[in-house]
């Protein structure tokens, strides 16, 4: 798998979110009790441009599941605004919401749990059309035929149960059950983890195609850096539900700002010799590697990374950085470098 990057002109903006927050209560004694809070988004601000594929990384329990649960409206932010292609996503409500869910669809983890195991793949791709009321009788039998031959199936498919498949024929309907109502913007949590090694290239290849064919915009959930690198045009790097760094992916990859981000492209397998030198310190990923995230109850003051970071100083525990533009000279917003560190690297 290689870059496969191209010039263009600066995209139109999709998804735009600002100050995104979500507090979970925990119960501290009685019901009178006070309460303490997780705070498991902090003030997450990113754009998304239309046709593009940006990445979102970290470690598990960062946030990153919330985030997108969050912009799935499956549970309520606390604060903060989301706009989808100009509206305001968050002030939609009943059959209003319901349509609009056309727009925004998602790509589960597990192939297999996300599907009915007592439907058919019939049924499985009926299903959005039935509860929209947008297809029925053979119009829709030949919209669910023209899915499946998108995700390369067949109708020999049809009347098969999930039990039937492999787990990358499973992704497929799975992908093929996100495309059936045409959304502009697909969530796709981790969606080639869970597949053996030889699998997930074709999954991700078929994700590719139908991008380009679809125009589709993706938020891409992953903990593989590779694989990050081969889909994304843009990577988000997330620690205990904050923003740490954004950048385009070839920067992001070549210059890491963050010693967060530094860290965990220490602790994978670096192919390129010369990015290795770049990378060669081993101190930021020996941290990562030896110790686990702070407690989101109590998190650490000023910036929550300084317990774990090599470059840490008495500025950093004491002052919460703000995301900062690296290279403010960048006109065109999807080639901009934004970190929250005190004492970026590499600049």
């Amino acid at each position: 798998m290689g870059d496969h990057h191209t010039a263009s002109p600066p995209a139109v903006p999709l998804l735009q979110v600002s100050h995104l927050s979500k507090r979970y209560p925990l119960a501290t004694g009685g019901l009178l009790a006070p309460k303490a809070w997780v705070q498991a988004l902090h003030q997450v601000s990113f754009t998304l441009y239309r046709g593009k594929t940006l990445g979102l990384v970290g470690e598990s329990g960062c946030g990153k599941s919330t985030l997108a649960r969050c912009l799935m409206r499956l549970v309520e932010p606390t604060e903060g605004s989301i706009t989808l292609n100009g509206e305001d996503w968050l002030a939609l409500k009943g059959k209003a919401l319901q349509r609009q869910r056309q727009r925004m669809q998602l790509i589960f983890q597990n192939p297999y749990a996300s599907l009915n195991p007592k439907h058919t793949v019939r049924e499985i791709l009926s299903e959005p059309f039935l509860i929209h009321n947008l297809a029925k009788g053979q119009a829709l039998n030949d919209q669910v035929v023209a899915l499946l031959e998108q995700v390369g199936l067949g109708a020999e498919a049809l009347d098969r149960l999930p039990k039937a498949f492999s787990g990358g024929q499973r992704q497929r309907i799975g992908i093929a059950r996100a495309l059936a109502l045409h959304p502009q913007l697909i969530i796709a949590d981790e969606p080639v983890s869970a597949l053996d090694v030889s699998i997930q290239a074709q999954i991700l290849n078929l994700l590719n195609d139908l991008k380009t064919q679809q125009g589709l915009t993706y938020l891409f959930i992953s903990h593989n850096l590779g694989v990050v690198r081969y889909m994304c045009d843009a990577v988000m790097v997330m620690y205990l539900g904050r923003v740490a760094e954004w950048a385009p992916t070839p920067h992001l990859f070549a210059h890491p700002a963050h010693p967060y981000t530094q860290a965990l492209l220490q602790a994978v397998a670096l192919p390129n010799p010369q990015q290795a030198k770049l990378l060669q310190g081993t101190a930021g990923a020996q941290a990562l590697l030896n110790t686990e995230l702070p407690n989101p109850v109590n998190p650490p003051s000023g910036c929550v990374y300084h317990p774990r970071c090599p470059y840490a100083t008495p500025q950093c525990q004491a002052e919460e950085p703000t995301l900062r533009l690296l290279n403010p000279a960048e006109q065109d917003p999807e080639q901009q470098h934004w970190v929250a560190c005190h004492h970026p690297l590499n600049q």
